[in-house]
């Protein structure tokens, strides 16, 4: 019996493992994006591509791609990123403000 519990919880921290994989590679591929397009600019497709997965992986772990970014920005610390467009628009959360 204990062979089975223990195999139980190994199987649950390599998925642990794998969904955290993940997120960190979308998490990666939003970063790059974001930083060379702007948040505006960068669509859900956008990241799916730079990050080798399907969209529909990506809705699994993030509701959108402010939810990618505010976990991106909580890992940064920073929580600021230029949103590529003329306006100088800086994105806070899901707050746009003008930089001045």
């Amino acid at each position: 019996m204990k062979k089975v519990e223990h195999l139980k919880n190994l199987g649950r921290w390599m998925t642990l493992k794998v969904d955290l994989e993940k997120k960190q590679k979308i998490t990666e591929a939003a970063k790059e994006l974001f930083f060379r397009f702007g948040f505006s600019k960068t669509s859900m497709d956008d990241i799916a591509v730079q990050s080798g997965m399907a969209k529909p992986t990506l809705y699994y772990y993030y509701d959108n791609k402010e939810a990618i970014f505010k976990q991106r920005s909580a890992a940064c610390g920073s929580g600021q990123i230029y949103d590529g467009s003329f306006s100088g628009r800086i994105i806070k959360g899901n707050k746009q403000k003008t930089s001045e």
